[in-house]
């Protein structure tokens, strides 16, 4: 199994968490590392972004803070960047133009981003995970139920 996300600690038992991280980096560059810590030191961050952290977040933030933390770098990722490997890979194995084939993805990735950037708003509105969870979940369902009305109705016409 390869993880889409590992949540790591700066202090770790027997390597430190910015020498896993680079460890990690230099296996998989699409893993995504956000760095978990309680750790404020300015050093500790810069090292960690050095090593490949995506983020950095303290075990004094919210569960909210964190959760926006962990979906932040899975919002839009390797999808729509027409230089990630991701996207180089898709559109070769489709047979389609590079550009052409970013172009289509744009349009979900948007609407994904744009209901998480909405997300994110209820969670500062509600302080609770529960809460922006199934609102943002219902959002997400109303949003692609109109999206498919309205090209049903496109086809019919």
């Amino acid at each position: 199994l390869i993880p889409d996300v590992v949540i790591m600690d700066i202090g770790l038992p027997t390597i430190d968490g910015i020498e896993a991280t680079k460890r990690i980096k230099s296996q998989n560059t699409k893993i995504k590392v956000l760095m978990y810590t309680s750790r404020e030191d300015e050093d500790d961050i810069f090292d960690s972004f050095k090593a490949g952290a995506d983020g950095y977040i303290t075990k004094g933030s919210t569960a909210e803070q964190t959760v926006s933390a962990v979906l932040a770098g899975a919002v839009c990722g390797d999808h729509v960047s027409p230089i990630s490997d991701t996207t180089i890979m898709s559109s070769s194995g489709a047979q389609s133009n590079h550009i052409n084939h970013v172009q289509t993805q744009m349009q979900y990735a948007m609407v994904v981003a744009v209901i998480c950037a909405i997300g994110y708003i209820i969670a500062a509105i509600t302080k609770n995970w529960l809460i922006t969870l199934l609102l943002s979940a219902l959002l997400l369902v109303v949003v692609l139920l109109l999206i498919k009305k309205y090209y049903d109705k496109k086809e019919t016409a």
